[in-house]
């Protein structure tokens, strides 16, 4: 089981400290995924705020974006199929995205706003 302090993820006893706060945090068999807070990112671009890590805090994949928007970036989880390989995550410009979890590829983009 994850703790979430800030930019801190308590990983069965270990500490993981990460380069801005998060804002959700999902924990699966071997990786964990993360949105981190779109504010600490660049306002003038895409906000790459989604991310999964390995369990020592290392990069896997991040996360593609449906736009080039700079109000683009990860909100929250909608839901996760393991079995398809895929999660539903919000974003803030308005999109409802299906990422794949292999490599975080964009396979599905909604306009829902």
């Amino acid at each position: 089981m994850i703790q979430i302090n800030k930019n801190r993820i308590e990983i069965n006893g270990n500490i993981v400290e990460l380069p801005y706060s998060i804002l959700e945090a999902k924990e699966l068999d071997q990786s964990i995924l993360v949105i981190f807070d779109y504010i600490e990112f660049s306002q003038n671009s895409v906000a790459r705020n989604f991310q999964c890590i390995n369990l020592d805090g290392s990069v896997l994949w991040v996360a593609e974006n449906p736009t080039t928007q700079s109000s683009d970036a990860y909100v929250n989880f909608t839901s996760i199929d393991l079995n398809g390989n895929q999660v539903v995550v919000n974003n803030f410009a308005g999109y409802t995205c299906t990422i794949d979890l292999a490599d975080g590829k964009l396979l599905k983009g909604v306009f829902s706003k």
